[in-house]
């Protein structure tokens, strides 16, 4: 499964690594701003997101993709769950992070 984020969805890079792995037999899911882009209208399951009102103290570019991080970690978390993956495993196999025994 390719889990595929864009704010526009107009990435020819993100669109032609999609369709290359779909011929492959990957699922794709988008997450993006544009539900009419590309990205979504190609993938197997498109989220769109909203901005945040511009009036909206959380609206600064963090604030913007707050959706798409606290998507990501609760499908982080589901995932971790369904493979008995572990934090120790993560850390291990992640490059910034670190391994103790």
């Amino acid at each position: 499964m390719l889990i595929a984020l864009s704010r526009g969805g107009s990435s020819e890079e993100v669109n032609n690594l999609s369709a290359r792995l779909q011929h492959q037999g990957v699922r794709v899911v988008a997450l993006t701003f544009n539900a009419s882009s590309t990205l979504a209208e190609n993938a197997d399951i498109a989220v769109t997101f909203r901005p945040l009102p511009r009036r909206t103290p959380a609206a600064s570019r963090d604030g913007q993709h707050a959706g798409h991080s606290a998507w990501l970690d609760a499908l982080a978390m589901v995932l971790m769950r369904a493979r008995q993956y572990s934090w120790d495993k993560v850390h291990y196999s992640t490059p910034a992070g670190r391994w103790e025994r």
